[in-house]
């Protein structure tokens, strides 16, 4: 996702316009961004995203210090539509 924010901006609009890098951040780099969330219909879902986990960080910010950081690797796979099965992972 793309931030809003007045420095990312201008550091946006360098790219496009001087069409050279700015740090890391390439004009191939944008558009392929931009075009991944495009074409596969998951800039909303994603925005939203972005603005829970926000909202989440101040009100756990807010709230006193952090937790902890989990240390072992983490992941999970959800899938539309209802499941045929219950399925165990071992």
């Amino acid at each position: 996702m793309l931030d809003h924010d007045t420095d990312s901006y201008y550091k946006i609009s360098r790219v496009f316009v001087d069409g050279g890098p700015v740090g890391n951040l390439l004009r191939d780099n944008l558009v392929d961004n931009i075009t991944l969330y495009w074409l596969t219909g998951t800039g909303a879902s994603a925005a939203r995203w972005y603005w829970e986990f926000g909202r989440a960080q101040a009100a756990a910010h807010a709230a006193g210090p952090a937790p902890p950081a989990v240390s072992v690797p983490v992941g999970f796979t959800t899938f539309p539509g209802p499941s045929d099965r219950p399925r165990s992972l071992w």
